[in-house]
C-alpha cells in the first residue's frame, strides 16, 4: 500500500473508532424512560330552579303574609364546588322591607353575596330560601332575581376559594 492509502485507511479507522466509542458512551451514560400519565379535567356548572313558586304576575301578595318561593341551586358539573348567590330586586328600595326565609346553612358576606360554606357534590342541590314576606308596603311591583356562581372546591375552604376569585357581579343591588 502506498503512503496515501495508509493515511486514508488509518484516518477512516480512527473516525469509525471515535464514532463507535462516542455512541457507546452515550448509550451507557444515557437512560430513557417513558411513563404515560392520563388525567381528566372536571367540569363545573350549576343551574337555578324553583318548584314551589306558583304566583302569577296577576296575583296579589298580601303584606306580612309569607309566600312560598324556593330557588334551589344544583351542581350539574362533575367536581365538588362552592356556591355563592346574589339576591336582587328590580326596585331596590323594597329590599329593606322584604324578609327572606333563608336556609340557615347560607352565610351573608360583606359583599352582599350569600355563601354556601360546604362543598356541593355533583348532582347535589341546595335551597337558598323557602319563603318571602313583604312588610309595611300595601302596593308594589318588583322582580326578585337570583344570580349564582360556583367555583371549584379543590382543597380550600369556601372563603379562601372565593377570595382567590375576587370578581363582583355587574348587576344591581
Amino acid at each position: 500500500m502506498n503512503k496515501a492509502k495508509k493515511v486514508a485507511f488509518t484516518t477512516l479507522i480512527a473516525i469509525l473508532t471515535t464514532a463507535i466509542t462516542a455512541f457507546a458512551a452515550f448509550a451507557i451514560l444515557s437512560s430513557v424512560s417513558e411513563r404515560h400519565n392520563g388525567f381528566k379535567v372536571g367540569s363545573q356548572s350549576i343551574t337555578i330552579s324553583e318548584d314551589k313558586f306558583k304566583i302569577s304576575s296577576d296575583d296579589v301578595i298580601k303584606p306580612d303574609e309569607p309566600f312560598e318561593k324556593n330557588p334551589t341551586i344544583t351542581n350539574t358539573g362533575s367536581v365538588d364546588c362552592y356556591i355563592r348567590a346574589y339576591i336582587g330586586f328590580s326596585d331596590t328600595s323594597l329590599k329593606q322591607n322584604v324578609e327572606l326565609g333563608l336556609n340557615s346553612d347560607w352565610v351573608i358576606g360583606d359583599d352582599g353575596y350569600y355563601y354556601y360554606p360546604k362543598a356541593v357534590k355533583p348532582g347535589q342541590c341546595v335551597e337558598l330560601f323557602n319563603s318571602v314576606t313583604v312588610h309595611n308596603i300595601s302596593r308594589f311591583s318588583t322582580e326578585l332575581f337570583v344570580y349564582a356562581e360556583s367555583i371549584d372546591a379543590n382543597d380550600y375552604d369556601y372563603l379562601t376559594a372565593w377570595q382567590s376569585f375576587a370578581v363582583s357581579p355587574a348587576i344591581g343591588g
